[in-house]
């Protein structure tokens, strides 16, 4: 634990930083910021020679090129709180309080975020409050008999976790639970907490079956006491850190997961994970070519609740683990050898994750197009990202997160996808082409005050289409951003290459003012900047508060 080191003062240099990030509580520029995330496992992110484990301080250095490299700008760290067993990836936590040892010493990891900061990168670490390790050296019976844990197992104890549950009712746990992310923002600068596994804080029956749980005070299945722990969280980490992000990895329906703590169910986050996009997303992208026509919802159901809540779009590490297979093998194929077709149809999906309202998120290794799933006790298997073709689709992976990172319309609207009337906020996100089930195809508009609005276009089927024809909702000179087709990242050059300018042609289209032709190659995304002058903007007077509110400044 921390205590068992001789601290001095650290030198802290991210003054600067830490200043900005005190102004993001200010005019949502939070939520209208950029916001890529790379996550990462630091023990397995990169290792030695020898294979073992790297310091803090020698991570940080390669860490800060590679993402500025690759155009995030938030690393989010799976848990650094000390836990007994590598093998639970630290979410099987004993000292919610002390800083990962094997990687170093607390100042090291100091060093290590100071470092992040002084390149611009933002800091999320995740937190597990909703349970425990059983070591018996550690906080399981603490005293001989239950302390940190309910009493009863069918409220103590997930089996399917084999841990401890806390008491969230018992003063001294939640004083517990609620000093710890409050710790490790003040102490080690730390720009985000990610609590882990909500809805096992939510439901009682989380994970249960009947006879396993035992119902609340008033009858239901919600953990109260710890609802009300979480809404005590967020309000003081929102107090006392402001510009701190709060991000909730939540699987259920539950209503208000970002909602406001004024409102009754608001749990007070400021994003929450969207694991049915992901879970949608990879389904489909998953299914036989036959079969996609019928799946063709799953791309599109997310745009009937997308407004209810603030999103982070996760292709994380659990979708990379326990025989998942890696997110190259979720691919669907048409023909043998498969790897081609697999590498096209995943820059395909990441174009789609990009573009969509919400904030990207890719586990490491996915920028290679990694080939095996993630182990945590081997480093990512970077002499992958050696090989051409993987080069180039790590460059599709940068030249997109720069494209979302730069236009606004990428980012900067999310929250309001379908506009708030009273706000005078108009929409964000339009979809242009999103019944086309037989051709696979999916298109989109993202808009940002007086901003030039992008066009986002997604083939996952294995056709090659001459001559498309696509709605846009303005006429004039549309310019080509991206193609993942490109020769540039390992594309066989099909359709319009990066920065064709393509003019319309007024026949209408679905009731669209005006038409697009272009050829769009199979298992592709397409990225296109609207004529000048074009923009569905708020009224004047936000649209001139959205200009002037940049959140993206340097610093």
């Amino acid at each position: 634990c921390d205590d068992a080191f001789s601290e001095a003062p650290f030198p802290w240099s991210d003054q600067a930083w830490m200043e900005h990030r005190r102004g993001l509580a200010e005019d949502d520029k939070l939520r209208r910021q950029p916001m890529a995330i790379y996550e990462v496992h630091l023990p397995s992110w990169r290792r030695t020679a020898e294979g073992g484990i790297m310091n803090y301080r020698a991570l940080a250095p390669l860490l800060v090129d590679h993402i500025k490299a690759l155009h995030f700008n938030y690393l989010e760290l799976l848990p650094l709180a000390h836990h007994p067993f590598d093998g639970s990836w630290g979410y099987q936590v004993t000292g919610h309080y002390g800083c990962y040892s094997p990687l170093g010493t607390p100042d090291d990891f100091k060093f290590f975020v100071d470092a992040m900061h002084a390149a611009g990168i933002g800091v999320i670490m995740d937190f597990v409050p909703a349970h425990f390790c059983k070591d018996e050296w550690a906080l399981v019976d603490y005293d001989g008999s239950p302390t940190f844990e309910y009493e009863d197992p069918r409220e103590g104890e997930h089996r399917e976790w084999g841990t401890r549950v806390f008491n969230f009712a018992r003063h001294e746990v939640r004083a517990y639970l609620l000093g710890a992310p409050l710790f490790w923002i003040e102490r080690y600068h730390i720009d985000g907490i990610r609590v882990d596994a909500v809805s096992a804080m939510l439901y009682r029956n989380f994970m249960r079956e009947d006879g396993e749980w035992i119902p609340n005070a008033e009858g239901g299945d919600s953990y109260l006491e710890a609802v009300t722990l979480l809404r005590e969280m967020n309000r003081h980490v929102k107090k006392r850190f402001p510009g701190v992000v709060m991000c909730a990895e939540e699987s259920t329906a539950w209503s208000g997961v970002t909602g406001g703590l004024d409102t009754p169910s608001g749990l007070g986050f400021d994003f929450k994970w969207d694991l049915g996009w992901m879970n949608d997303t990879l389904s489909y992208l998953a299914a036989p070519a036959g079969d996609k026509p019928s799946k063709h919802d799953k791309l599109t159901f997310r745009g009937l609740y997308m407004q209810h809540e603030k999103w982070i779009l996760p292709l994380s590490h659990d979708e990379v683990v326990s025989g998942k297979g890696s997110l190259l093998d979720k691919m669907s194929y048409l023909d043998f050898p498969p790897f081609y077709e697999k590498l096209q149809m995943l820059k395909a999906l990441y174009g789609f994750q990009v573009g969509s309202p919400g904030r990207p998120l890719l586990f490491m290794g996915a920028e290679i197009a990694q080939g095996r799933e993630w182990n945590y006790a081997q480093s990512i298997d970077w002499h992958e990202g050696d090989e051409e073709i993987r080069g180039k689709f790590c460059t599709w992976v940068s030249d997109l997160m720069g494209v979302y990172q730069h236009h606004r319309p990428m980012h900067a609207g999310d929250d309001e996808p379908h506009g708030v009337e009273k706000l005078d906020l108009p929409k964000s996100f339009e979809w242009t082409e999103v019944d086309n089930k037989d051709a696979c195809v999916v298109a989109f508009v993202r808009y940002w005050a007086k901003e030039r609005p992008v066009l986002v276009l997604c083939n996952f089927s294995g056709a090659y289409y001459q001559s498309y024809a696509l709605g846009v909702p303005f006429g004039g000179t549309w310019t080509i951003l991206l193609n993942s087709d490109d020769w540039r990242y390992g594309g066989q050059g099909g359709g319009p290459c990066n920065g064709t300018e393509l003019a319309t042609t007024p026949e209408g289209r679905f009731g669209w003012p005006a038409c697009l032709r272009f050829d769009v190659p199979a298992r592709s995304c397409l990225v296109a900047l609207a004529p000048e002058g074009a923009a569905v903007g708020a009224a004047a007077g936000e649209a001139k508060k959205a200009e002037d509110t940049d959140a993206c400044e340097e610093h």
